[in-house]
């Protein structure tokens, strides 16, 4: 199996665009968000015009009522003219995909009141044939087109296997829990019910780490917090890279309160918003995937995880991601913003009980189809 890191948009979407064009059997494809700008236009465009005989869409409910990274039910809102046109553009694009022969289906309904609109389906997929899969974190936005981040593109048939049968279930509206190990990588699906479970193969990882921790994401909160503080108290030193430009402005507070709590160094990615999330082991382990490292990843979010041991992609991942993006930050005091930390900390925990209990996804069917 050959693993192939891509970085930013830009060098994904050059790659997928041409495995769609040549893809003839199968163009399954999952994501978060897909909105009718010049991030999801073109691949909307390109899934109308390839000849594959079978074309899915998987788009989470999210979509419906996030768009441009704005809720567009609050009264501010609602009467925002570019708002709706977007939103009404949107609409037109999933209306052209259908009526092209693209099926689509509709993930995890918010429900009453957007209830469960904490609970979504957060994984990114992308399947081409039988052999080719992408995983990673980067959604079909313009304004997450512009964000720093990372896919993976994979090849090879028992791993394009493993996550068709995901792809599947989730199709089917029943999610499922599974996990796999193949050359140089292993891979854990969460489906939103006993994460905490299927996480802690993650979390042991993490825990493991004897000589260093370097966590690049903008979201992290405990229990993975919790884990790195226990391999600092085990020797190993431990490194957050969160951006300095945080579309959560909550979890930028949070951030730094858990580093000064913990001694983690912290440092911040400069000049734009770094979605990328992935964490380097001892300097021999890469975990990514769609994950945040965060509450909502071990209590209801589906996603994918990856643990990759690959030599090759682990000092591909160091040269094209660790030495720039180190580079290109600055160390930080985790004194800064700690009132604000306090206060950030007492929302998320506040919020954990909220999307465990009222916001839990639900059991069974999960999927509406367009």
């Amino acid at each position: 199996m050959r693993l192939q890191l891509l970085v930013d948009a830009d060098e994904f979407w050059r790659v997928l665009r041409a495995d769609i064009a040549n893809a003839r059997e199968r163009i399954w494809l999952q994501t978060l968000s897909l909105e009718a700008d010049s991030g999801g236009a073109p691949l909307a465009r390109a899934l109308i015009d390839s000849n594959a005989t079978d074309k899915r869409l998987l788009v989470d409910a999210f979509c419906s009522h996030i768009i441009s990274d704005r809720f567009i039910h609050s009264p501010r809102n609602r009467f925002r003219p570019e708002l709706r046109a977007e939103v009404r553009a949107t609409q037109r694009m999933r209306h052209d995909l259908r009526t092209s022969g693209v099926r689509i289906g509709i993930t995890n309904p918010a429900g009453f009141l957007w209830h469960r609109l904490p609970s979504r389906d957060h994984r990114k997929l992308v399947l081409i044939d039988d052999e080719i899969a992408y995983i990673g974190g980067i959604n079909f936005s313009e304004h997450n087109f512009a964000w720093h981040d990372l896919m993976i593109r994979m090849e090879g048939s028992e791993v394009a296997a493993f996550l068709r049968a995901d792809f599947d279930a989730t199709w089917q509206g029943d999610p499922v829990n599974a996990a796999a190990r193949f050359a140089g990588i292993e891979l854990h699906n969460l489906s939103g019910h006993g994460n905490e479970a299927m996480t802690e193969r993650t979390l042991e990882a993490i825990r493991g780490a004897r000589r260093s921790i370097l966590a690049i994401t903008p979201y992290l909160t405990f229990p993975f917090t919790d884990a790195m503080a226990d391999a600092r108290r085990n020797g190993a030193q431990v490194t957050v890279l969160s951006p300095e430009i945080n579309n959560r402005v909550s979890l930028r507070r949070y951030v730094h309160r858990l580093a000064r709590q913990h001694g983690f160094t912290l440092r911040h990615y400069l000049g734009r918003m770094s979605h990328l999330k992935a964490m380097l082991i001892d300097e021999e382990i890469v975990i990514c995937g769609s994950t945040n490292f965060d509450w909502p990843t071990y209590h209801v979010l589906a996603e994918t995880i990856a643990i990759i041991d690959d030599p090759e992609f682990v000092a591909d991942f160091k040269r094209r991601i660790v030495e720039p993006d180190m580079t290109n930050s600055v160390t930080v005091s985790g004194e800064e913003e700690s009132i604000g930390g306090r206060y950030a900390e007492l929302q998320h925990r506040v919020w954990a009980w909220g999307a465990r209990t009222i916001c839990y996804p639900r059991h069974g069917k999960r999927v509406v189809h367009e």
